[in-house]
C-alpha cells in the first residue's frame, strides 16, 4: 500500500509537535466539557435544586446559575437524569443555545433573550419530558449610560443624575468610591442623588452596584474646588496699573475672569488651578480694593486684597493687605503708602509695636503681633512723623473643629450633636456630609445640631465663618441596620480568589466578615456604608449562602453564589465578555494524556510589574480578579518542563490553556505490571476479486493477486490507525510468559492480507469507530512490494471495542480505480522574494466518511495550477476531501526512506544507499516544507467537470523581526496580504533554537503584531525560567476559518482538520534580553 501512503514529513523537527497532533487538537471534533475528562472531574456541590419534575425517565435535579441577564447568554448547566442524543432545553418557551449534552446527566447551554422575571426550564427528548416551574430568573442587565452634570464641588452638595438601564432600589452609587446620598430612584433608566464631598479636586470614577451588576464609567465625574482667592503677590502697586500680578487662589480654570477693584484684570492666564497672572487695571483711588474671581457658577470676592498706591509729599498710609490675620500673630502684613518707607522707626497694630521691620521697594514689610479679636488701627512712625489708618486690620480665632459628641447616630437623623472647636461665632455655617445645617447653636466653644437624615457610613463636617473654613473628615458615622442586598458578580470559578462587591447598609458598623458558602473570603474591605469587597474562597461547585457579620450582627443571603468548573477540555477561550475575573485552566499533555497542571505560572498583561498572577492549584486551574479588570486580556501560562502558552487579547472570561510537556528522567526498573491488554480483534473475509487480477496473462513471474485491509484514520493530520498482525492473549494455563506484561500467554498469528477470493483476515487495532478499506491487486511475492491496485471494497460502520472480537465484517470489492478528477488551484501563490518556495503546487485526496474517519488516496505535484489525480476509486465528490496549494519542495539527502540495499543503484535515482542501526537502507527524499499556502475542501460534489480549490490564502508579510534581526521592542510585525481572504485567526510558535522551549500564542485575526509578554518574577522558588537573550525561530500562521469567533473557540477549532485555509512562514531571529 506504499504506493498510496501519504507521508506527511515535518515542516521543521521543533514543529512537529504542534497543537495539531496532541488532544485538544486533531482529536478535538466535537466539545467535550470537563465533566467528561476524568482526570479533572470536580464533584458537584449541589446547588439550589428545584423540585423534582416527577417520576419519569426525563427529571431535573438542578439548574445552576438560577438567575441572568434578560440579553440572554447567560450559560446554565442543567444536571437531571435521561438527557437523551435528541433533547433540547427551552427557557420561557424560547430554545436553548449552544446546547452541549455532556451525558445522560448533564446539559449546558446558553439563555436565549427573555422578559425579566422567572421562567420555566424544560428538557424534553423522545423519552419524555421534565419542566421546572420559575427555575431561571430573567434581570435587566445593570447599565451605566451617563451621570449629569460631569463635575461638581469637591465640597459636596450638588445635585446629580444618573442614566442608564436595570435600576432597583437596592442599587448603590458611588463617586470617587463614596456613597451619594439621598439616591432618588425615578424608574429602571434614571436615578438622582446628593454629590458626596471629596477631599480635593480631580477626575473620579463613577459606579453603580446592585444585585444583578456593578458598572463603572472610569473618570466621569471632575470634582473641581470652587473659586476662592486667598492673595494677590505683590499685594498692592502704582495706581496707573499696566503690571503683572499674581493672584493665588482655588479653582481657577479657563474662562475665569478676574477684577481688581471695579476693572478686569488684563492679558488673564491661567497658570495650574491655584495660581493665575492677570495685568494690573489702573485704579480709581489710592486704597485697598477687593480682588474678585468669576466664572459660570458664581464670583468669589477676596475684600482689601489688593491696595493701589501713589507718590505724594505727605506721611500717609493708603492700605495693607491682608487686611486679617490670626490673634497669635505671626502674619507678614505689607504696608503701601507715600513716605512710609522712608526711615521707618517702628511700626505698631492695635498700639503694639509689629516685628521684623524691612523697606522692600515701595512697601513696608512688618510682622504681626499677638492680638485680640476684632479689628485694629494701624499706626507708623518714620523720622519724619506718623501715619495713621483706622480699622486697617482685623485680628480672627483661626476656626478649628476638635471633637463631636456622639459620633454616630441612626440614618433617619434626629441625634444632638456637640462639636467642640474654636473659632465659632456670628455668622458661622456648617455642613454635614455636604448638607447645610439647620438651627445651629452656640453654647460658647461648642456648636450643637440636629443631624438631618443621611446615608450610611462616616460623614465629614465642614464650618465656615466670612473667609475662614475648617474641615473634619470622618466627623460622624450614620449607622444603617445591616441589610444584605446582593453581590456582583454573583457566580465565580471553582477555584476562588473572584473579586466580589456586596452591596447593602450598615456595613460600617463595625468589623466586617464574611462566609461564602463554609468558606472565609479574603481581603475583606469596607468601601463604604454600602459596598464591602472581598476574594472568594474555593469551592465545589454549586450555589452556596453569602452571609455577612458585622460587630456581633449577621445578615444571609440564601443560594446567593454560584461556583462553576471553567475548563474546557478542549482548551480555548469561551465564558463570555470579561468583567473582573479571568478564569484560567492550564493542561498539559504529557505521554498523550491530558493532565491538569499543578503549579502552573499564569499572568495577564505584558508588563512583569502586573499585580494580576498565580499558581495554579491542583486541578490546574487559578482565577486572576480585581476590578479594573474589563475588556480584552493576554493570558499567559508558563510551567517547568513544558511549552509556554499565550492567548494574546482574549476575549473570553474562561480560558484553557494547553502546554506539551516532557517528563522528567525515570529512575528505571520496574516493568509490566498487568496482563497484556485485550485489543479488539477484527475479522472477516473478502470478496468480488476482478477475473482480470487472476487471468495469467496479467500476471508477471512471482505475482499474485492480493487484498490488504487498511482503516480509516481520524482525520486528515492524525496518524495512521496502528494495526497488528502478531499478537499476544494471556491464557490461564499453559502458554509462555508475555511478553508484553505479567502471566502467561499464546501468540496469535493473524494477517491483513488474502491472496484468494473468500479469504479471511484476521488482525487486532486499537479501540474506536472505523470504515475497512480492502485494496485490491498485484503483488509481488519475491520482492513483498505492491505492483499495482485495480479494485476497493469498504466495509463501514465498524465500532472496534476492546475485549472483544468482531467477526463477519465481509468487505466486497466494488469500486475500480479508474476515476480521474481534474484539481485547480487558481489562487495559489508563486515564490516569496528571498524565500526558496513555494515552489510546487501539491493536491492529496482523502475519502472521507464523516465520523468514521478518512484514508488518504495519494497526492500528486505540479509546476501547473491545474493538477490530474488519477486511479482514484468510483466514489461521488460528497465522500472526498481535497487539500492541496503551494509547498516549498525541497532535496533531504539524509532521510532514510528504505529499502535496504547493498549500493545506490539498488535505490531510486538521486537516492544514496547508507548504513543504519538496521542495516545499509536508501536515503534521500523530497520534502514538502514551508513558506506554504493551503486549503482543505471537504464534499465537494460532482467530480466529473473538476474540483476548484479555494479560497488560498495570500501570505502576510513578515516584517520584524526577520533575518537573524534583533527584536526590537519585543514586538513581532507583519502585513496582511492586500488580496484574497482575511485571516481570521493567528498562531504564532517561538522557538529558542539553543534549549528547544516552545512559546505559542493565538492571535486575533485583525491583529498586525503583539508584544511579547515579560515575565513576572515573583518570588516562587518553583518559578518557570525567564527565556533569556539567544537564538530563536518563529513561525507565522495565518488561518481563514468560515464563522470563528475570537471570544469562543477551542484548541479544537484551530487544528488543521477543522481549517478552511492556511499559510506558514518561518524567520530566525536575535533576542538579546
Amino acid at each position: 500500500m506504499s504506493a498510496r501512503s501519504l507521508s506527511f514529513l515535518p515542516l521543521i523537527a521543533l514543529l512537529a509537535a504542534c497543537p495539531d497532533s496532541g488532544p485538544g487538537g486533531t482529536d478535538a471534533g466535537v466539545e467535550i466539557p470537563v465533566e467528561d475528562a476524568g482526570s479533572v472531574l470536580i464533584p458537584d456541590a449541589g446547588p439550589a435544586t428545584p423540585e423534582d419534575a416527577g417520576p419519569g425517565p426525563v427529571q431535573i435535579q438542578e439548574v445552576s446559575p438560577v438567575s441572568g441577564s434578560a440579553m440572554g447568554g447567560t450559560r446554565v448547566r442543567v444536571r437531571g437524569t435521561g438527557f437523551a442524543p435528541d433533547s433540547i432545553v427551552l427557557v420561557g418557551g424560547e430554545q436553548g443555545l449552544d446546547m452541549l449534552l455532556t451525558n445522560e446527566r448533564i446539559i449546558t447551554f446558553r439563555t436565549p433573550p427573555g422578559t425579566p422575571g422567572p421562567a420555566d426550564i424544560v428538557v424534553q427528548n423522545s423519552l419524555g419530558s421534565a419542566t421546572v416551574e420559575g427555575a431561571f430568573t430573567y434581570y435587566d442587565p445593570l447599565e451605566l449610560h451617563s451621570v449629569e452634570p460631569g463635575s461638581g464641588s469637591y465640597l459636596g452638595g450638588s445635585e446629580v443624575r444618573l442614566l442608564g438601564d436595570g435600576f432597583s432600589d437596592e442599587t448603590a452609587v458611588l463617586i470617587g468610591g463614596a456613597a451619594v446620598r439621598g439616591i432618588q430612584r425615578i424608574d429602571a433608566n434614571e436615578m438622582t442623588g446628593i454629590v458626596p464631598p471629596a477631599a480635593s479636586p480631580g477626575e473620579v470614577d463613577v459606579e453603580v452596584i446592585n444585585a444583578f451588576g456593578r458598572k463603572v464609567l472610569p473618570l466621569a465625574f471632575r470634582y473641581y474646588a470652587p473659586l476662592r482667592v486667598n492673595e494677590a503677590q505683590p499685594s498692592g502697586g502704582d495706581l496707573a496699573g499696566g503690571y503683572t500680578v499674581t493672584i493665588l487662589g482655588e479653582g481657577f480654570h479657563d474662562g475665569v475672569t478676574v477684577q481688581v477693584g471695579a476693572n478686569e484684570c488684563g492679558d488673564l492666564q491661567v497658570i495650574d488651578a491655584g495660581r493665575l497672572e492677570c495685568t494690573v487695571p489702573a485704579g480709581a483711588e489710592v486704597g485697598p480694593v477687593a480682588v474678585t474671581a468669576t466664572d459660570a457658577t458664581g464670583a468669589y470676592e477676596r475684600p482689601a486684597a489688593f491696595v493701589y498706591t501713589a507718590a505724594g509729599d505727605a506721611l500717609a498710609i493708603h492700605g495693607s493687605a491682608p487686611d486679617r490675620g490670626p490673634v497669635q500673630g505671626g502674619t507678614r502684613l505689607a504696608i503701601y503708602g507715600s513716605g512710609v518707607t522712608d526711615d521707618p522707626q517702628r511700626v505698631l497694630l492695635g498700639g503694639v509695636e509689629a516685628t521684623d521691620l524691612v523697606v522692600d521697594g515701595d512697601r513696608l514689610l512688618v510682622t504681626t503681633p499677638q492680638g485680640s479679636e476684632g479689628t485694629v488701627d494701624l499706626r507708623v512712625e518714620t523720622a519724619a512723623g506718623f501715619a495713621e489708618r483706622a480699622g486697617a486690620f482685623q485680628y480672627v480665632t483661626p476656626l478649628a473643629v476638635h471633637n463631636l459628641n456622639p459620633r454616630r447616630g441612626p440614618v433617619e437623623g434626629g441625634t444632638e450633636v456637640r462639636v467642640e472647636g474654636v473659632g465659632f461665632g456670628e455668622g458661622l455655617r456648617a455642613w454635614l456630609g455636604g448638607q447645610e445645617l439647620e438651627g445651629i447653636t452656640q453654647d460658647g466653644n461648642a456648636l450643637i445640631f440636629t443631624t438631618p437624615p443621611g446615608a450610611g457610613g462616616p460623614v465629614e463636617l465642614r464650618v465656615e465663618r466670612g473667609l475662614e473654613r475648617a474641615r473634619l473628615a470622618n466627623a460622624f458615622t450614620y449607622e444603617a441596620p445591616l441589610r444584605l442586598n446582593g453581590l456582583h458578580p454573583n457566580r465565580g470559578a471553582q477555584a476562588g480568589g473572584t473579586y466580589v462587591v456586596l452591596t447593602g447598609t450598615g456595613f460600617s458598623a463595625g468589623p466586617v466578615n464574611v462566609q461564602v458558602g463554609q468558606g472565609a473570603a479574603s481581603d475583606v474591605r469596607v468601601i463604604n456604608d454600602n459596598t464591602v469587597s472581598l476574594r472568594t474562597p474555593p469551592n465545589l461547585p454549586g450555589t452556596v449562602d453569602v452571609t455577612i457579620s458585622v460587630g456581633g450582627e449577621s445578615q444571609v443571603l440564601p443560594m446567593a453564589f454560584t461556583y462553576f468548573d471553567p475548563a474546557f477540555i478542549n482548551g480555548g477561550s469561551h465564558g463570555g465578555d470579561v468583567e473582573g475575573s479571568v478564569n484560567v485552566t492550564v493542561y498539559g499533555v504529557l505521554m498523550g494524556q491530558m493532565i491538569p497542571q499543578a503549579g502552573a505560572l499564569v499572568y495577564l498583561g505584558l508588563e512583569s510589574d502586573t499585580p494580576y498572577f498565580g499558581y495554579t492549584n491542583a486541578i490546574g486551574q487559578v482565577t486572576l480578579s480585581g476590578p479594573d479588570i474589563h475588556g480584552p486580556q493576554t493570558v499567559t501560562a508558563m510551567q517547568n518542563m513544558c511549552t509556554s502558552a499565550t492567548v494574546v487579547e482574549s476575549e473570553g472570561a474562561d480560558v484553557t490553556l494547553i502546554l506539551y510537556c516532557s517528563a522528567p528522567p525515570s529512575p528505571g526498573g520496574g516493568g509490566g505490571g498487568r496482563p497484556p491488554a485485550l485489543y479488539p480483534r477484527l475479522q472477516g473475509t473478502v470478496s468480488g476479486f476482478s477475473k482480470a487480477v487472476f487471468d495469467p496473462a496479467t500476471l508477471g513471474p512471482d505475482e499474485v493477486p492480493f487484498a490488504q485491509i487498511q482503516l480509516t484514520q481520524r482525520n486528515a493530520f492524525s496518524s495512521p490507525t496502528p494495526k497488528a498482525t502478531i499478537w499476544e492473549v494471556p491464557v490461564d494455563e499453559g502458554g509462555q510468559p508475555c511478553q508484553g506484561g505479567t502471566g502467561n500467554c499464546i501468540v496469535i498469528q493473524g494477517n491483513d492480507m488474502v491472496f484468494a477470493d473468500h479469504a479471511t483476515f484476521d488482525f487486532i487495532t486499537m479501540p474506536g469507530r472505523y470504515a475497512l478499506l480492502a485494496w485490491a491487486g498485484i503483488y509481488n511475492s519475491r520482492t513483498e512490494e505492491i505492483v499495482e491496485l485495480r479494485q476497493l471494497g469498504v466495509r463501514r460502520g465498524v465500532t472496534a471495542v476492546l475485549g472483544e472480537i468482531h467477526s463477519g465484517l465481509d468487505i466486497h470489492l466494488e469500486y475500480p480505480l479508474e476515476q480521474s478528477v481534474n484539481i485547480s488551484l487558481p489562487d495559489a501563490p508563486g515564490q516569496l522574494e528571498g524565500k526558496l518556495g513555494p515552489n510546487k503546487k501539491r493536491v492529496t485526496t482523502y475519502i472521507d466518511f464523516g465520523g468514521e474517519g478518512v484514508y488518504p488516496l495519494g497526492d500528486t505535484d505540479s509546476d501547473s495550477n491545474i493538477i490530474v489525480q488519477e486511479e482514484l476509486p468510483s466514489f461521488p465528490g460528497e465522500f472526498m476531501t481535497f487539500y492541496g496549494g503551494s509547498f516549498t519542495r525541497r532535496w533531504e539527502p539524509d532521510n532514510v526512506t528504505g529499502p535496504s540495499c547493498e549500493s545506490a543503484a539498488q535505490c531510486e535515482p538521486g537516492q544514496s544507499c547508507v548504513p543504519t542501526m538496521q542495516g545499509n537502507a536508501c536515503a534521500g527524499e523530497f520534502i514538502y516544507s514551508y513558506p506554504y499556502s493551503v486549503t482543505l475542501k471537504q464534499g465537494v460534489g460532482r467530480l466529473d467537470s473538476g474540483v476548484t480549490l479555494d479560497p488560498i490564502l495570500q501570505f502576510p508579510e513578515i516584517t520584524s523581526p526577520v533575518n537573524n534581526g534583533l527584536l526590537e521592542g519585543g514586538y513581532f510585525r507583519w502585513k496582511p496580504a492586500e488580496t484574497g481572504v482575511r485571516p481570521t485567526v493567528y498562531q504564532v510558535i517561538i522557538i529558542n533554537l539553543v534549549t528547544n522551549h516552545r512559546w505559542d500564542f493565538v492571535v486575533p485575526g485583525d491583529q498586525r503584531k503583539f508584544r511579547l509578554p515579560h515575565v513576572p518574577i515573583t518570588g516562587n522558588p518553583e518559578q518557570p525560567p525567564v527565556p533569556g537573550p539567544g537564538a530563536y525561530l518563529w513561525a507565522l500562521q495565518a488561518i481563514y476559518i468560515p464563522d470563528f469567533d475570537f471570544e469562543s473557540w477551542t484548541y479544537g477549532d484551530l487544528s488543521q482538520a477543522n481549517r478552511r485555509s492556511w499559510t506558514l512562514d518561518v524567520e530566525l531571529f536575535t533576542k538579546n534580553y
